[in-house]
C-alpha cells in the first residue's frame, strides 16, 4: 500500500512540474525597406505543450514624446497581420509565425507584439497526447512581449555626434532608426566600463550617451545593413 501512494505521489508531482517554457529569441525584430513579410521563431524548451496567440499594438508617439499603445483590432483591415496568430508548440519544439505589413511606408512604424500564454481551444485539446489533455490550460506560462520597427520605404540615415561641454551627444537626423549596439561608457581606470548595452535612436531624438565621470565611450553604430565601430574620447 505504502507503494502505491509512493509511486502516486511520483506521478502527480511530476505533472505539477510539468509545464510549458517559451522562448521568442530576439526582443527587437526589424523589418527593412525593401521587405513586407518577417518570420518569426518561437520556441517551446519545456516539456509540455504550449498554446501561445499572438496580439498586436501600434505605437505612436506624440508631440511630447510620449508613447501609446493602439490595439490593433483581430479581424478586418489591419496595416499589420501575423499569420498564424495563434500557436501550438509541443515540448522541446519550435514553430514559426510570419509578420505581414500592408499599411502605409511614408514614415517608420512601430508595433508591440505580445506572445500571451492560453487555454487550449476544444479542437487544440484532441491534438494532445493522452497524458497531457488532463492538464492542458492549467499551467503557469509566463507571456512575452516584442517590439518591431518597420522602416520606411524611402530609408534615409543621417546620424550626428556632437560634444558638448564635455558630454557626447548623439543626434538622429534620418527617417530611420539608428542602434547604438555594445554601447560602454568607460571611466578613467582601466576596465572601469560600464556593462554593454543596446540603444535605440528614434528620427528627430538627440540624447546624451555620457555620464559625468565618463571619459570614453564605444559603441557599434548601426544604420540599416551598415555599422561602423566608434570609440570617442572625452
Amino acid at each position: 500500500m505504502n507503494k502505491f501512494f509512493v509511486l502516486l505521489l511520483f506521478i502527480l508531482s511530476s505533472n505539477a512540474l510539468a509545464s510549458p517554457d517559451i522562448s521568442v529569441g530576439t526582443l527587437y525584430d526589424y523589418m527593412p525597406a525593401e521587405k513586407s513579410t518577417l518570420l518569426k521563431r518561437v520556441r517551446n524548451i519545456g516539456d509540455e505543450t504550449a498554446f501561445v496567440k499572438i496580439t498586436l499594438a501600434e505605437i505612436v508617439y506624440g508631440v511630447d514624446g510620449v508613447p501609446q499603445e493602439r490595439e490593433l483590432p483581430e479581424e478586418g483591415v489591419r496595416q499589420l497581420v501575423t499569420s498564424p496568430s495563434r500557436l501550438i508548440i509541443p515540448a522541446s519544439s519550435m514553430q514559426a509565425t510570419r509578420f505581414i505589413y500592408m499599411g502605409e511606408r511614408e514614415r517608420e512604424r512601430y508595433f508591440r507584439v505580445r506572445f500571451v500564454p492560453v487555454k487550449p481551444q476544444d479542437d487544440e485539446i484532441t491534438e494532445l497526447p493522452p497524458q497531457q489533455q488532463i492538464s492542458a490550460g492549467v499551467s503557469i506560462m509566463t507571456g512575452f512581449g516584442t517590439i518591431l520597427f518597420v522602416a520606411p520605404k524611402e530609408t534615409r540615415y543621417d546620424t550626428r555626434i556632437e560634444r558638448e561641454t564635455g558630454a557626447l551627444y548623439v543626434e538622429n537626423r534620418g527617417n530611420a532608426t539608428v542602434i547604438l549596439d555594445y554601447l560602454e561608457l568607460c571611466g578613467e581606470k582601466e576596465r572601469s566600463c560600464s556593462q554593454p548595452e543596446k540603444m535605440h535612436l528614434l528620427p528627430g531624438v538627440k540624447k546624451r550617451v555620457s555620464e559625468e565621470a565618463t571619459r570614453m565611450v564605444r559603441f557599434e553604430l548601426i544604420e540599416g545593413k551598415k555599422s561602423v565601430f566608434r570609440e570617442l574620447k572625452l
